[in-house]
This record gives C-alpha cells, sequence and structure tokens, in this order.
C-alpha cells in the first residue's frame, strides 16, 4: 500500500526540499483556511482566528461569539479537550482579521 500524505504533510515535505517551490501553496492553503474561517463564523456564529502552519498542519482557532454561548456540536467533536472561550478574553491571540498574507479571492459558486 502507498504512503498516505495530508495536504499539510505534502507542504512540509516541499519545504523541506524547496522552500521557494513551497511558498506559493503555503499562500494559497493559507488563503483558503482564511476563507473557509470566514464561512465557518457564518455558518456556526464563532470568531476564528487567522490560519496557521506548524508542523505539518494548517489550522485555525475557533471562538465563541459571546460568553454565554454553547460550542457548536461539530466544532467540538474535532477537538472535545480545547477551550471554548471568546477570542476576547484571549487577547494574547491573533485575529484573524489581519491575516499577514494576501487573499485569494477564487470564483465561487453560492
Amino acid at each position: 500500500m502507498a504512503k498516505i500524505l495530508t495536504i499539510g504533510e505534502m507542504l512540509a515535505a516541499l519545504q523541506e526540499r524547496n522552500q521557494g517551490l513551497a511558498e506559493p501553496y503555503r499562500e494559497a492553503l493559507l488563503s483558503l483556511a482564511t476563507l473557509m474561517g470566514r464561512d465557518l463564523e457564518n455558518l456556526y456564529e464563532v470568531d476564528c482566528t487567522k490560519p496557521t502552519f506548524e508542523d505539518g498542519e494548517i489550522s485555525i482557532g475557533v471562538y465563541a461569539e459571546s460568553p454565554w454561548q454553547d460550542c457548536p456540536e461539530r466544532i467540538d467533536q474535532f477537538d472535545p479537550d480545547g477551550d471554548w472561550e471568546t477570542l476576547s478574553s484571549t487577547p494574547a491571540v491573533d485575529s484573524r482579521k489581519d491575516p499577514g498574507f494576501e487573499i485569494v479571492q477564487a470564483d465561487r459558486e453560492d
């Protein structure tokens, strides 16, 4: 059977061998993750941080919009041990409002 790599693992492998080749992929994936975070915000009424790429994984932080908001069940299933708090209660976390890279807008059908 073949070795199976996640998209983050593919990016990490490319970075190891050729940072210049990997950079456009990293930018595109982070842009995509930013757009997905914005859709999560709209669909689940949550706040999301800007995405990060670390240890072969692209991730975002998902936070409650308000202190009394319950964590959506589907979000909780992905990280049942994670904290559920508002973004404003964790000032050290970078907001997704300034992603630190250009967001590439893809044509989307809604």
